[in-house]
């Protein structure tokens, strides 16, 4: 009877130490530690601990990190493994084969999506991993009457709506000043023949950013530079410390 028991407790505590979440890419690594209580933490990805990529950084250093192979994540024992927005379904199937469950995050195409992605988490995941107070979600204002703006990647694309950048510009109480879905190439001469009011620009040094900005300079058109991070992973964290950032930089001005 007592070694029924023991083998009980063995095989709870094995299954408990399994019941961890392992995140597949950047983005994801940014929800993970936010909303994850870092016990329930088993890796996240290599680019995690690159501040050019992970507003948290920081934070992310005191967790482990994988290459994203099949050996590195049975290596780390996950239960749960997420990803953002899609993953090709063989490599699903692999890690479905492996018992591992694989949660692919719903897409933020506007702010809404922000809170249906912590809904479909809360339903995936047990309660007891989620830290006690989440972030709040309640930061896009609505203008009553916006000024026309553009975000421009660091690959000197405009973004329109159902974009990482519409919604940043929507959480600035900005409309968008381009109207077509998606990212297109800029134009600088279309650019500057009507120009928004604000342009914005997440610039990493590219050679598209780079000549854009010399085409706005040369006609005195005037931009502001945003962190590239903020484009690649939209959370409303973000946000609240871009505009804390926006702010501060205004006030310097």
């Amino acid at each position: 009877m007592v070694a029924f028991r023991i083998a009980v407790c063995l095989c709870f505590l094995a299954l408990h130490s399994q019941a961890k979440v392992l995140s597949l890419d950047v983005c994801t690594d940014q929800w993970i530690l936010a909303l994850i209580k870092p016990d329930h933490i088993a890796a996240l990805t290599y680019l995690s601990h690159n501040p050019q990529f992970s507003l948290a950084a920081p934070k992310a250093k005191q967790y482990p990190i994988h290459n994203d192979s099949l050996e590195d994540i049975q290596r780390l024992n996950p239960k749960y493994l997420i990803v953002e927005g899609f993953i090709h379904p063989f490599k699903k199937t692999a890690y479905q084969q492996k018992g591992w469950q694989v949660l692919v995050l719903p897409p933020i195409n506007c702010a809404a999506d922000f809170q249906k992605r912590l809904t479909f988490l809360k339903e995936n995941l047990p309660a007891r991993y989620f830290k006690t107070n989440l972030p709040k979600f309640d930061l896009i204002p609505t203008p009553q009457q916006p000024q026309t703006a553009v975000c421009i990647s660091s690959s000197g694309q405009a973004q329109g709506p159902n974009t990482p950048g519409d919604i940043f510009l929507k959480a600035q109480g900005l409309k968008n000043h381009i109207t077509k879905p998606g990212f297109h190439p800029t134009d600088p001469e279309a650019l500057l023949s009507h120009p928004p009011a604000m342009i914005f620009i997440a610039d990493l040094g590219h050679r598209q950013t780079q000549y854009l900005k010399k085409n706005l300079r040369s006609k005195k058109q005037q931009h502001t530079d945003i962190d590239s991070r903020f484009l690649l992973c939209p959370t409303p964290w973000h946000f609240q410390a871009l505009q804390s950032k926006l702010k501060q930089n205004q006030a310097d001005s």
